[in-house]
C-alpha cells in the first residue's frame, strides 16, 4: 500500500519526465511505474549524499563535509543530471562509491558498487603479502575461500 507522501513524489517525478526524455530511455523496466519507483531510491541516495556533505548536524558529516568531499556543482541541485550520469541502481546490493575516497562526488568519481566492492576501496586498508603477492584482506579472504569469522 502507498502513502499519500509516496504517491506525491512518484505524481512529481511523472510530470518532470516527459514520454520522450532520454531518461526513459536509459532505463528499460517493464512499465513506467517501475521507472518511478526506482527513481525514489536513487533519489533517496542522491538526498544522503548531499547531507553527508554538507549538513554539519549530521553524524556522517566528519568523514564527508568535514574532510572536504563535496558534491559536484552540476549534482547538487539536479537530480536528474545525477540519475543520468550515474544510471540507474544496478540491485538493492549496489550502493554509490566514490573511486578515489579523497574525491568528492561527481561523474568521473562515482558509481554503483557492492558492498564487497567497496570493501576494497577504504581509506585504511589491511594490506597483507602471502606467497609474494600483495593484496587487501577482503582479497584474501575471497581468493582464498577463508570462511568469515
Amino acid at each position: 500500500m502507498m502513502t499519500q507522501k509516496k504517491i506525491n513524489i512518484i505524481n512529481s517525478i511523472k510530470s518532470k519526465i516527459p514520454e520522450d526524455d532520454r531518461l526513459l530511455k536509459a532505463v528499460k523496466p517493464k512499465t513506467k511505474h517501475e521507472i518511478y519507483l526506482s527513481i525514489l531510491s536513487e533519489t533517496a541516495i542522491w538526498s544522503s549524499m548531499k547531507q553527508r556533505c554538507s549538513n554539519e548536524k549530521m553524524q556522517s558529516y566528519a568523514n564527508y563535509g568535514g574532510r572536504g568531499i563535496t558534491v559536484c556543482d552540476r549534482w547538487k541541485d539536479d537530480f536528474f543530471a545525477f540519475y543520468m550520469d550515474v544510471g540507474p541502481r544496478p540491485s538493492i546490493h549496489h550502493s554509490l562509491d566514490r573511486i578515489d575516497n579523497n574525491k568528492g562526488y561527481s561523474p568521473e568519481n562515482c558509481r554503483w558498487a557492492t558492498r564487497e566492492d567497496q570493501s576494497y576501496n577504504r581509506r585504511d586498508p589491511v594490506i597483507l603479502e602471502i606467497n609474494g603477492e600483495v593484496m587487501t584482506v577482503q582479497k584474501a579472504i575471497k581468493k582464498y575461500r577463508i570462511n568469515k569469522l
